[in-house]
């Protein structure tokens, strides 16, 4: 059995994603990383898995569409309703409420239990406080 440990994901802003998955969604900002061969990136912990950002250099890149997307990623928070305030604080887009039904999301009232939202490049991000929102996730 393998274990997933880690995962890099390219931003067009660095510093902007950085300050995102800190402050937003409570990952541990660990160090930056320089190498002459390599763009500049950054590493976050969730204290199991590591998520490495890199900054982009290349071409714009479209958008991703929710439904559209090559790949998405779920975090479990401890509180729905605070991290939907940050979200909101951060200009970010709730694209559906409850990541199972994906539910029209309508801004006059809180969601329950999950969300989905994008990260500051557009990747699709998933958000639940539901301990058992995914099969097989031991806490």
């Amino acid at each position: 059995m393998s274990l997933l440990r880690h995962v890099a994901l390219r931003t067009k802003d660095l510093e902007r994603s950085r300050a995102f998955y800190d402050k937003v969604l409570g990952l541990k900002f660990l160090r930056y990383v320089y190498d002459e061969n390599y763009p500049p990136g950054c590493y976050l912990s969730d204290g199991s898995v590591n998520m490495t950002l890199i900054q982009y250099v290349g071409e714009e890149r479209p958008p991703f569409e929710h439904e559209g997307e090559y790949i998405h990623l779920g975090f479990i928070v401890e509180d729905l309703e605070e991290t939907y305030h940050l979200l909101r604080a951060e200009g970010a887009e709730i694209l559906v409420e409850d990541v199972k039904v994906e539910k029209a999301f309508d801004y006059d009232h809180i969601p329950e239990g999950s969300l989905k939202t994008t990260d500051p490049d557009g990747n699709i991000l998933d958000i639940t406080e539901r301990k058992d929102e995914w099969d097989g996730v031991k806490l």
